[in-house]
């Protein structure tokens, strides 16, 4: 019975850390293939500006919550779908999304877009600096979208 149990762990986790792969995106792997994917950096829009990876998105990780320091609810729908159409996101689209490297905030985004639908949506291992020191392409302009 004991032995049951430990082969059902081990299978479990073996499975938890699999599927964590797929939520994930080296830094190698992106720059290989930058063009297939949004990316979306949850850093305030003061760091932004100063600089991002080209042609990210800024989608800022307070606007996830409806109000963080009351209770820290996720955004509301109709307040969800104008960030979404502002940034010209759709639910089909390929998402990379990064923070400042301590995982916490990006990970606060990528679980707003699954709520709201989104599948194709991955961590980048490594933050922005992370990014930056490993030649991906840095810039300070503000893409427009259409």
């Amino acid at each position: 019975m004991k032995s049951n149990f430990y082969l059902i762990l081990v299978l479990f986790l073996t499975q938890c850390s699999l599927y964590a792969q797929d939520l994930r995106i080296s830094i190698n792997q992106l720059s290989k293939n930058l063009t297939a994917y949004k990316i979306i950096d949850v850093r305030n829009s003061e760091d932004f500006s100063i600089s991002h990876i080209k042609n990210s998105l800024n989608f800022p990780v307070s606007q996830s919550y409806e109000n963080k320091r009351i209770d820290g609810k996720i955004i509301k729908p109709n307040k969800m779908q104008l960030h979404l159409r502002k940034l010209g996101l759709d639910v089909d689209d390929q998402i990379a999304i990064y923070d400042d490297g301590s995982f916490f905030d990006a990970a606060r985004v990528f679980w707003t877009f699954e709520v709201y639908g989104f599948k194709n949506v991955k961590l980048i291992n490594g933050g922005f600096d992370a990014l930056e020191n490993q030649k991906l392409p840095i810039s300070s302009e503000i893409l427009k979208v259409k």
